[in-house]
């Protein structure tokens, strides 16, 4: 537990309550505990950061815990962050064999199953090839995709092996076409990946670096509230923004299994309405979930390329 005492930036003191919790050993359920922040209001400068599974940050539920938050660096002020060490087999790809895969299709065949079974982690990759490209007319001057950039790479797990026929556990999300590339499957480890991280109970506020600029265009602040990058299984609730310039949640390509419930965001400040991405995917198989927000461009969006599926479900 961490309480405020008047310091300038409760920030190194949350950050070594966090430390010390990701030092603990997980338990049965994949967690090795929480640190609560007991109190009304605890200044951050700079960015808190997540680093381990098994950790939750929370503030008090009968309270309002609030984190002011300053940093010069636009860093986000509360980062989940588990490591980019994702290897994937490539030598051993396995191919695609189907002449169309449909959008939402569970099923695809593939010329051989003998690295594959039952819970094996995969991933199905949709080359963007040079004739995909010239089909969606995206090769004219001015445009120019360049085959590679839009690939679109779904992380799925085996849950039926039939001859040559292989079941994932979630729909892939545009069809497969073999005049178009097809597609290819590559099994994978990521050891340094985090899970079972929440965030919640807590109000986050973007405060200027300088205390005498409180105008509307003063981006000098953090950026977002919440990030997250190489994390599956984890969650943000009951959460409030405000302030923040670029997103209250924003959840990059590296995650997947990602929950944010219950949030509510507001008065975002930018130097233009072009920021403001409230909530914010690249991820997959992310659900946000009763979220509100006012004031922004896209409050609720997906990047390009996310592989999906994601779901903005009774969001406002």
């Amino acid at each position: 537990m961490v309480t405020p005492a008047g310091r300038e930036d409760d920030g190194p003191y949350i950050q070594a309550a966090i430390d010390h919790v990701s030092t603990l050993e997980l338990d049965g359920d994949g967690f090795r505990g929480a640190v609560l922040l007991k109190g009304n209001r605890f200044t951050v400068r700079g960015s808190l950061l997540v680093r381990a599974s098994g950790v939750v940050l929370r503030g008090a539920e009968k309270e309002k815990t609030s984190l002011l938050g300053y940093d010069l660096s636009r860093s986000p002020m509360i980062r989940v962050l588990g490591k980019p060490d994702l290897a994937v087999q490539e030598d051993r790809s396995i191919r695609v064999t189907d002449e169309v895969v449909p959008a939402g299709a569970e099923r695809l065949t593939v010329d051989r199953t003998d690295d594959l079974e039952i819970g094996t982690r995969v991933l199905v990759t949709r080359p963007s090839t040079k004739e995909w490209i010239a089909a969606l007319g995206m090769d004219r001057e001015g445009i120019a995709w360049k085959p590679g950039t839009r690939d679109v790479r779904w992380e799925r797990r085996v849950v039926g092996i039939e001859g040559k026929s292989v079941r994932l556990d979630a729909p892939i999300t545009t069809a497969l076409e073999r005049r178009y590339g097809g597609a290819r499957v590559e099994t994978f480890d990521w050891p340094g990946r985090i899970s079972r991280v929440g965030i919640e109970n807590l109000e986050l506020i973007a405060l200027p670096f300088d205390a005498r600029d409180f105008g509307t265009y003063a981006e000098s602040r953090p950026w977002s509230g919440v990030t997250m990058e190489n994390v599956e299984n984890a969650w943000v609730r009951q959460v409030e923004f405000s302030q923040f310039p670029g997103s209250a949640v924003a959840l990059w390509e590296s995650t997947k299994n990602v929950t944010v419930r219950d949030c509510i965001s507001s008065e975002p400040k930018s130097g233009g309405g072009y920021r403001r991405h409230t909530y914010f995917t690249m991820g997959q198989q992310t659900l946000f979930l009763r979220c509100w927000a006012d004031g922004g461009r896209h409050d609720f969006s997906a990047g390009h390329c996310a592989a999906g599926p994601n779901a903005f479900v009774q969001c406002l």
